[in-house]
């Protein structure tokens, strides 16, 4: 699973998106669903 933008997200999901670690240890957020 792979972003094309940086990581916007904060670890309690309030402002943006809860943070997502892969099994390397890589911090990014979920994408946004398309509509």
């Amino acid at each position: 699973m792979f972003c094309d933008m940086p990581p916007r997200c904060d670890p309690l999901g309030v402002l943006y998106f809860p943070c997502l670690r892969d099994g390397k240890g890589n911090i990014y957020a979920p994408a946004l669903p398309l509509r």
